[in-house]
């Protein structure tokens, strides 16, 4: 029975500490005037710790003021190559 169970699971993303992930919006309420037209991702957090491979512990800003440990179903993964769009490319010409 398991073997027909799993056939329609999928296999959940491997976060580790230090990754960089999304956060999803949908159970966090914002002041704005349009759900519809506000962005359904708020930026990028540094994992600081894995809770049993379905919580994470995130290390957030002190101006969020919320509670820093959320389920794997609220993240988002960034790719690695996120990160060369986040830094400038300094010309080495300069």
């Amino acid at each position: 029975m398991i073997l027909y169970a799993n056939k329609s699971r999928l296999e959940r993303p491997r976060f580790r500490g230090k990754n960089l992930v999304y956060l999803l919006r949908r159970n966090i309420k914002i002041i704005k005037p349009s759900d519809k037209l506000d962005s359904k991702k708020i930026g990028l957090f540094k994992i600081k710790r894995n809770i049993r491979d379905i919580n994470f512990e995130f290390k957030l800003s002190l101006i969020i003021r919320i509670y820093p440990i959320f389920h794997i179903l609220l993240l988002e993964s960034a790719y690695p190559n996120i990160l060369k769009e986040l830094t400038p490319e300094l010309d080495p010409g300069i």
